[in-house]
């Protein structure tokens, strides 16, 4: 049965996932940082064991500037981010739209 809660939910994560491509300012940026890495985490339970990373899935994307690809880096080596990282993925894995996690992920598999 379709809800309006899961059409949300899934229209949410797709579009939080892209949104690196519209980060222009500092605080978009951050978040969008947050979401790579969240998006990371969440591949790194899916293939474990694999060699892979966020640089796998930053350097696949070409949307992602070298700006946000330099805020990813340092927000990914901050522990104050950790609380809000674990969050995001715990809410990517838990949504109905989990699923598409395999797919988003194949770019974190080194080649």
């Amino acid at each position: 049965m379709f809800s309006i809660k899961s059409a949300v939910t899934g229209l949410g994560l797709t579009l939080s996932v892209f949104s690196v491509v519209y980060a222009d300012n500092s605080s978009d940026r951050r978040l969008a940082a947050v979401k790579v890495l969240a998006l990371s985490h969440n591949c790194r339970a899916l293939y474990p064991g694999v060699a892979g990373g966020v640089e796998n899935l930053m350097v696949s994307d070409v949307s992602i500037d070298e700006a946000t690809k330099t805020e990813v880096r340092r927000i990914g080596n901050d522990p104050r981010y950790k609380l809000q990282i674990d969050s995001m993925a715990y809410t990517y894995a838990n949504s109905p739209e989990a699923y598409k996690l395999k797919t988003l992920c194949q770019n974190y598999v080194s080649k």
